[in-house]
């Protein structure tokens, strides 16, 4: 699979986004549109933000209700729509 030169900068305000593009090109070398794709460690989201983007589906796992709100920031920033439900967990947000 080719790289284009400058996907990958190490400047910090890119940062997220190129993870994003990163796990964007992982996905799709190896898995199909419409599968399913588990991260258990979800950490910010971006594995599905990713996921989103190339027609997967992500189940998020996340612990930390700091993530937990960061996930769902980027989620949202992305233009994308989850499913959490902050009073089933027993969270305010």
């Amino acid at each position: 699979m080719p790289w284009k030169k400058g996907n990958f900068v190490s400047n910090m305000g890119r940062k997220a986004k190129n993870k994003v593009n990163l796990f964007k090109a992982i996905l799709e070398a190896i898995t199909l549109p419409g599968e399913i794709v588990l991260d258990q460690f979800a950490g910010s989201g971006n594995l599905g933000i990713a996921a989103s983007i190339t027609g997967r589906i992500s189940i998020l796992i996340e612990k930390s209700k700091e993530y937990v709100c960061k996930i769902l920031k980027n989620i949202n920033d992305n233009g994308f729509r989850t499913c959490f439900d902050s009073e089933q967990v027993g969270w305010e947000l």
